[in-house]
């Protein structure tokens, strides 16, 4: 059965790899069709013609081309000159009472002149034929015909500007191919990563970890990978599109200003993101230093806190459970700097808006932080009273049982009904707190029992057995040995206090509920009441 399901497997991705194989090839195949007409018809627009490579300019009438002009002299300019002629043209068109009848013909041997009324608003020299394919008497004749309002200039036929009608339908024609080709060469490219991404797994999806926690599974991974493929195909085609529009519309006249319109919508922001990113690189380059710099500074510092706290290394004065809090404060301090230094070197970071909106932030902050930062505070303080540490059986007010949490915010401690009571540390530092740990790490911590005897009971006579007793119950020490004392009289009757050491403050209520019981044993064999 899994020779099968395997089978059918590798034909599957057999099938799919032959099927994009022969997408591509068809596609590569279109490409290099479309390249070798591409230079076909700019070969043929690009004649090898001695007369297409003379500078020449068009004499217009009507914004219709009639001719081509190519003499200059020192004088002179071409470009002026034809300017010129156009101009004159046309404010004659425009005189009133403009007969063309009376448009005059004078020829010499290197120059023919046309006039109205001798007004001379034309010459033409022998050179102006070169790329024209006729004589300078015919340009003459074309150019008086063309004035006369009998002619229709859009009836006669102009083969320049059908050619450049021509070349720019074909221009677009091609655009228009080769963007369908890309469309379609970002559609292959998709499914080729999709299906690698499928069958051979191009890209080695492992879920993604935080510590312990699975952040994203294989499954959720590879949805967002897939996501991130799709939503990028989709860009690139939007910016094709919009590319493709204005692109067309640039070889018309009448849309060409809504095409520059339209790039400049895309390449003027584009153009002022570059040049903004080149004038702000020094300032990045520095923001970069200062945060690797402070990376680095960090791992420094945890280093050494790993040595005091596994006490490798001893200072004087300074214990090891100052180690991580005083670590804590120093990455906070380096990461406050570091924050300042980069809004300070961020763009914009003077303008008035940016200084509005960071004063209001600092101000929220300020007006909301107050008991945090007395929490704070507090914590530190008790951190380097070393009033108690983790692990520590302490009472505050009512409350007792041991930390189990402590940082420069809260402290936690479990009671012995397993109930977790989280103290703020603004109020440890109002408290009165006893720490039974500290006193059992040195003498021992003092259990007591108290109890009533009628005095005709001498002290003598119970003392040693009072003080066998005690030392019978549960994790009672005899260094230091424990005491009786009388602490009250009262009608014939007398307290006793019977004081023992122990060094196990974790079962003091069990240590002390053993005291009474072997007191009371004691006294039951002594036949005493109580």
């Amino acid at each position: 059965m899994r020779c099968t399901k395997k089978l059918r497997r590798n034909l599957m991705q057999i099938k799919l790899k032959c099927h994009i194989r022969r997408e591509i090839s068809t596609y590569l195949r279109s490409l290099s069709f479309l390249f070798l007409i591409f230079c076909a018809f700019f070969a043929a627009a690009q004649k090898p013609n001695k007369l297409e490579r003379v500078v020449k300019e068009p004499i217009l009438v009507q914004s219709d081309t009639l001719f081509f002009i190519s003499y200059s002299d020192s004088l002179i300019q071409l470009k002026d000159r034809a300017l010129s002629i156009n101009s004159k043209v046309d404010s004659l068109q425009r005189t009133e009472g403009f007969n063309p009848i009376k448009i005059l013909i004078s020829q010499s041997d290197s120059l023919t002149e046309l006039k109205y009324v001798n007004y001379s608003f034309a010459v033409l020299y022998p050179d102006d034929t070169l790329g024209n394919h006729v004589s300078i008497d015919e340009m003459a004749m074309h150019l008086k015909s063309s004035m006369s309002p009998i002619a229709n200039p859009s009836a006669q036929v102009n083969m320049d500007d059908l050619y450049e009608t021509l070349k720019q339908f074909g221009i677009i024609v091609l655009i228009i191919i080769l963007s369908y080709l890309i469309f379609r060469g970002v559609n292959l490219v998709y499914k080729w990563l999709e299906a690698k991404l499928r069958t051979d797994k191009l890209i080695n999806l492992r879920p993604l970890h935080y510590k312990d926690v699975e952040v994203l599974n294989q499954e959720r991974l590879f949805q967002l990978v897939s996501f991130f493929l799709k939503a990028l195909r989709i860009l690139v085609v939007i910016i094709l599109v919009y590319l493709l529009i204005p692109t067309v519309f640039s070889f018309f006249p009448d849309t060409q200003e809504m095409a520059y319109k339209l790039f400049g919508y895309i390449f003027n922001p584009l153009n002022d993101f570059i040049k903004g990113f080149f004038n702000y690189f020094p300032e990045l380059i520095l923001i970069v230093l200062v945060i690797i710099g402070a990376k680095y500074l960090i791992r420094f510092l945890a280093f050494w806190r790993k040595e005091i706290e596994g006490e490798r290394l001893v200072l004087k004065g300074f214990y090891a459970e100052w180690a991580k809090p005083t670590f804590n404060l120093l990455r906070f301090t380096i990461y406050l700097i570091t924050i300042v230094f980069i809004i300070q070197h961020l763009p914009g970071s003077n303008t008035p808006i940016f200084l509005g909106v960071l004063s209001v932030l600092g101000l929220t902050l300020a007006l909301s932080a107050s008991k945090p930062l007395s929490n704070f505070v507090s914590g530190i303080l008790i951190t380097y009273m070393r009033a108690f540490r983790v692990g520590d059986r302490i009472r505050v007010d009512e409350s007792s049982g041991v930390v189990v949490d402590k940082n420069l915010f809260i402290t936690r401690i479990k009671t012995r009904s397993n109930e977790y009571i989280t103290l703020p540390n603004s109020k440890m530092m109002d408290a009165h707190v006893i720490n039974y740990s500290a006193s059992e790490k040195e003498l021992g911590l003092v259990v007591y029992c108290e109890f009533w005897l009628d005095a005709r009971f001498h002290f003598r006579d119970i003392e040693k057995e009072i003080v066998e007793a005690a030392l019978k119950a549960e994790s009672i020490v005899d260094n230091p040995k424990p005491i009786l004392l009388i602490t009250e009289m009262d009608n014939g009757r007398v307290k006793y206090k019977i004081s023992a050491y122990t060094q196990n403050a974790g079962k003091l209520e069990r240590i002390k509920s053993s005291l009474y019981r072997q007191v009371q044993n004691t006294l039951e064999k002594l036949n005493i009441q109580y």
